[in-house]
């Protein structure tokens, strides 16, 4: 028994000791000129969201709908892209793969959220089986899941599906067509400008692949 007890506290102790960090050393902060490149090029591209968004309310109160574009999970995006160029986290296919992935999920799994009779009126086929607290946790999880197992990983997604999952009348309004805008249309958005802004730069290269 002592043996065994050993053993365990032998386990407890080298996992203890991964707390204390691999000893290496952190990246050096970047340039003055790569961050004025990381300044305009986030500028560059929330404006863009922010102006179509304006638009796109505009129209809406025209129109009767309630298109938008603006979500702050995409600010992270447009961070990551300039930021961090060279990362597989940010190469398109893994920025529109991961939000395909998430926004999928989110739809999905809103058909059988239970929702507050006043927050929206209930569609066919719509089943009240799992609280939306809880849904909130399912969503990023299961989404994370599957980019992991298909190696499109890109943390900024998961938000997206948050986003809509918990989200009010307003985006759930929108159903599929969240998937389409604001969700597409960002992503090409923060890769159009991330593509054209960056390789302006002597020394950047982005895309690193498709």
């Amino acid at each position: 028994e002592s043996e065994h007890k050993g053993g365990r506290t032998a386990v407890l102790a080298r996992y203890l000791r991964k707390f204390r960090g691999q000893k290496l050393q952190p990246p050096a902060g970047q340039s003055w000129r790569a961050s004025a490149m990381v300044l305009v090029g986030v500028f560059l591209s929330v404006l863009l969201m922010s102006g179509l968004d304006k638009y796109a309310s505009e129209q809406a109160e025209l129109n009767d709908h309630a298109l938008f574009l603006r979500m702050a999970s995409f600010t992270a995006v447009a961070a990551m892209v300039f930021s961090a160029p060279n990362s597989f986290f940010v190469q398109p296919r893994n920025i529109v793969g991961a939000h395909l992935i998430a926004a999928c999920v989110a739809l999905g799994m809103d058909h059988i959220v239970i929702e507050d009779e006043f927050e929206r009126e209930k569609t066919a086929g719509h089943v009240d089986l799992v609280p939306k607290w809880i849904a909130v946790a399912i969503v990023p999880a299961v989404s994370s899941a599957i980019m992991a197992r298909v190696g499109l990983i890109h943390p900024p997604a998961t938000a997206c599906s948050v986003i809509y999952i918990a989200g009010n009348a307003k985006i759930k309004a929108l159903g599929w067509l969240f998937l389409a805008m604001p969700v597409m249309a960002n992503c090409a958005i923060c890769l159009t400008v991330g593509t054209v802004v960056s390789n302006l730069a002597e020394g950047r290269n982005y895309p690193q692949y498709w």
